[in-house]
């Protein structure tokens, strides 16, 4: 997996070079041949970027053998320009929703939607206990937790309601801990011609509930933002709400399961409150809020 001595070019980050991919905490820019440099913004912690390289390493051994989706692995930790990077074998494709459009799909929103559901589905049948490298991997309980206690300008009373909601949960959804990605949405897979797809961003990876990682994408796919500026039009909104009920439809009918609609329900206050933490802008704050305060009336 890691980066062969010959692909190690001189890179140069310069005003003119152009990334392949912009998130929040980093960039993603050509490295060499077969590989891509993510680098992460100044002052981005390099523990954070170990333990990325560690977490993502483990899902790879894990999923090494899966037939329905392939995941980049890590190479090295570099340094450019004052800033730390993490090497990764490049995935080909194009994100779902525009590879979906393009293949001429008559409802490419509505397969896009059953497709991501197949895809999360695939994640969640892989068991971490079967795995020795994911049971290493951080459990979902302690990091929503961790969430929930470390949103800012929480009032107390909905924090309070929020961690006796999750430890009900806890004691209430309890089942075989499977892997979950912790990120999971259409801008993080991508899908060749042939059908070949590729899972990216797998620094959120951790052991813990099916369900709690379907109101994850449930609530990413409803209100969240690419940026602090970004307004999502009635258009948007609408195109995200086909994809949105068509993937809950879709793994409620792999599932199998008759409770999923209100299991899925009991978990998606707890997951909105936990995204407050995640440096979020203000608009998709203000779009969270209602579904979090749900808690309080249960109280």
């Amino acid at each position: 997996m890691r980066e062969p001595l010959a692909a190690r070019p001189r890179f140069e980050l310069t005003a003119g070079t152009t990334p392949l991919g912009i998130g929040r905490t980093s960039e993603v820019f050509e490295w060499s041949p077969g590989w891509v440099v993510k680098l992460f913004r100044p002052g981005y912690p390099l523990l954070q970027i170990e333990l990325e390289a560690r977490l993502v390493d483990h899902v790879c051994h894990a999923t090494y053998e899966n037939s329905a989706f392939l995941v980049p692995c890590p190479g090295r930790i570099v340094a450019v320009s004052g800033r730390h990077g993490l090497l990764y074998r490049r995935a080909g494709g194009q994100p779902m929703v525009s590879a979906m459009r393009q293949t001429g799909c008559p409802s490419p929103l509505a397969r896009c939607g059953e497709q991501l559901a197949n895809l999360h589905f695939a994640i969640h049948r892989i068991q971490a206990g079967a795995h020795t490298r994911l049971r290493g991997l951080p459990h979902q309980h302690a990091k929503l937790r961790w969430s929930i206690e470390a949103a800012p300008d929480l009032p107390r009373r909905l924090r309070a309601a929020a961690l006796h909601a999750l430890a009900a949960l806890e004691l209430a959804d309890a089942a075989d801990a499977c892997l979950c990605h912790g990120d999971f949405h259409p801008s993080n897979v991508l899908v060749c011609r042939d059908g070949t797809v590729s899972l990216l961003d797998w620094m959120s990876a951790e052991r813990g509930n099916a369900f709690a990682d379907l109101a994850k994408t449930s609530v990413l796919l409803r209100f969240g933002r690419t940026s602090e500026t970004h307004v999502i039009s009635p258009h948007e909104e609408a195109a995200r709400q086909q994809v949105h009920d068509t993937y809950v439809k879709r793994y409620f009918e792999l599932a199998g399961v008759p409770d999923g609609p209100a299991r899925l329900a009991r978990w998606l206050p707890v997951a909105a409150t936990a995204r407050l933490s995640e440096g979020i802008g203000s608009a998709e704050r203000s779009a969270l809020l209602p579904l979090s305060e749900e808690l309080l009336k249960e109280e």
